[in-house]
């Protein structure tokens, strides 16, 4: 297996996977596909998670790795991450989410078409793109 994301797993309805311990991309560790050294969350593998607790050491969040978590309602991200893809299309019941500091670069579309976000909660002030293709744009974006 050479090239995964959170798109390969839509609309498959698996709940878990197996990788070889031989792979040179991936692990699977805890119910989630993570790049071989740990630093990129890939994706969780099943998809009806309502909460997801990303584990310290992630430096990444993966384009599309919570790509129509349509039941997911919270997201925990450690202040390890630094870069955030377009990760949170179609969470429809995510309402609240938080950005820790270390996060310096954050797709334009992090949050396109989720749209039950209510509350962004940003503590770099520095980051740009803001609202990250929320729905309700700005009005959700609370700067810490």
């Amino acid at each position: 297996m050479e090239n995964i994301s959170g798109l390969s797993f839509y609309n498959a309805g698996i709940e878990t996977i197996t990788i070889s311990n031989n792979n040179p991309n991936y692990i699977v560790k805890d119910g989630a596909i993570y790049s071989k050294d740990g630093t990129i969350l890939i994706t969780p593998v099943k998809r009806t998670i309502t909460s997801f607790e990303i584990p310290t050491g992630v430096k990444e969040i993966a384009d599309y790795a919570f790509h129509v978590f349509s039941k997911l309602e919270s997201v925990s991200i450690p202040n390890t991450v630094e870069k955030i893809g377009s990760s949170f299309n179609f969470c429809n019941s995510l309402t609240t989410i938080e950005i820790p500091s270390s996060v310096t670069n954050m797709s334009n579309n992090c949050f396109l078409e989720s749209p039950n976000l209510k509350k962004i909660i940003i503590h770099n002030k520095d980051l740009k793109g803001s609202p990250w293709g929320c729905i309700i744009g700005d009005k959700a974006v609370e700067w810490k």
